[in-house]
C-alpha cells in the first residue's frame, strides 16, 4: 500500500492533501513523510 502510494505521489495521481486523509488509519506519520517528502501537519481547525 505505501510504495502504491508513493508511486502514485510521483506520477501525480495523488497529492498530498490526498494522502494525508490516510494518516493515522492507513499509513503512518512516518509513512506520509516517506511518501510526500514532507513533514506530516495535523489539522488544527477541529
Amino acid at each position: 500500500m505505501i510504495e502504491a502510494l508513493k508511486i502514485e505521489f510521483g506520477w501525480g495521481t495523488l497529492k498530498a492533501t490526498d494522502i494525508v486523509d490516510y494518516v493515522p488509519m492507513i499509513i503512518s506519520k512516518d509513512n506520509y513523510k516517506y511518501i510526500t517528502g514532507q513533514e506530516y501537519q495535523e489539522n488544527k481547525e477541529g
